[in-house]
């Protein structure tokens, strides 16, 4: 036993709440594997703050503690920063202090091999590489329902996940949309996901794999974000219409036949994403948007001569 700790501790527990307060035996333990804790310190009851020592990978330590709420401050070796919040009672106790605990990586980090650690917050996201040969190459952790789609705020990090690595996510709790896309530009989404402080875990496999949208399927689609494309152009025909999912190499044998006269339109739906749309009138002429994102609450786009390639 560490008899510094445990007079510092003790010396924590007469501060905060005075001698003869029953006390409960608190294991610590350096959760991080083989990263060292440099600096630690434990706030108690009433505030008070007692600076602890530096823990190697994987020690432990005990302490006796009076009953009630804590805060356990940790920098690691590398300067991350972590914070344990818990209550003390009757029972005896370990509390870890984890990479899970972390305040937010500023870039995403490999703690073992195999297995990287990214973002900030206190909702936890495992995704679990078991696509064999196919590497993850994107994630994209987004606000269910949002405006912005794949290229929110909320989560978008390039790293590639070898076959059978992981990739934990720190979020701020809350209901969203996870986008997985391969290193062939396949893509894996799941909608309206839970996140808390309970982790969720995603073995990501092929059965996962999203369907390609094209015209011929869009129609008869169950996808959630609806898209309108209205003819303006006057006195042409729109004769073709082009849907290509944005990591597909452009417009690869995607061209569908779909005939809007002047002054109509043409209503169908896809899943929320990011796409290149490409139109193409009577007289051979084309009018491309490129990377549209197309929220879940649809598109609209009114073509016009202005929109000319």
């Amino acid at each position: 036993m560490n008899w510094k700790i445990l007079t510092a501790a003790v010396l924590l527990v007469f501060l905060a709440v005075g001698c003869g307060a029953p006390k409960t035996t608190v294991t610590l333990h350096n959760s991080l594997g083989e990263w060292k804790i440099t600096s630690l310190t434990l706030k108690g009851p009433g505030d008070a703050e007692t600076t602890l020592e530096a823990m190697l990978p994987d020690a432990k330590v005990e302490l006796q503690l009076a009953h009630g709420s804590y805060t356990l401050n940790a920098t690691d070796e590398e300067g991350n920063r972590y914070s344990v919040a818990f209550t003390v009672a009757a029972e005896a106790m370990t509390v870890g202090i984890g990479f899970v605990n972390s305040l937010g990586f500023e870039e995403t980090i490999e703690v073992v091999e195999g297995v990287y650690w990214s973002g900030s917050g206190a909702g936890h996201i495992q995704i679990v590489n078991n696509l064999g040969d196919y590497p993850l190459y994107w994630v994209s952790v987004v606000e269910a329902g949002g405006d912005l789609y794949w290229d929110a705020e909320e989560y978008c990090q390039s790293i590639i996940v070898y076959g059978g690595e992981e990739l934990n996510i720190l979020i701020a709790p809350g209901t969203y949309d996870i986008q997985i896309e391969d290193i062939d530009g396949d893509t894996y989404t799941r909608y309206g996901i839970e996140v808390t402080r309970d982790v969720y875990t995603w073995g990501v496999t092929l059965d996962d794999l999203d369907e390609q949208t094209y015209l011929d399927e869009i129609t008869i689609s169950d996808g959630l974000a609806p898209i309108t494309i209205h003819n303006n152009l006057g006195a042409w025909e729109i004769v073709s219409l082009q849907v290509d999912v944005f990591a597909i190499p452009a417009f690869e044998g995607m061209e569908f036949s779909e005939v809007i006269a002047p002054g109509e339109s043409v209503d169908f739906r896809v899943n929320p994403g990011t796409y290149d749309l490409r139109l193409a009138d009577e007289d051979g002429d084309t009018y491309t948007r490129y990377s549209q994102v197309i929220p879940v609450t649809g598109y609209h786009w009114s073509v016009e001569l202005s929109d000319l390639d």
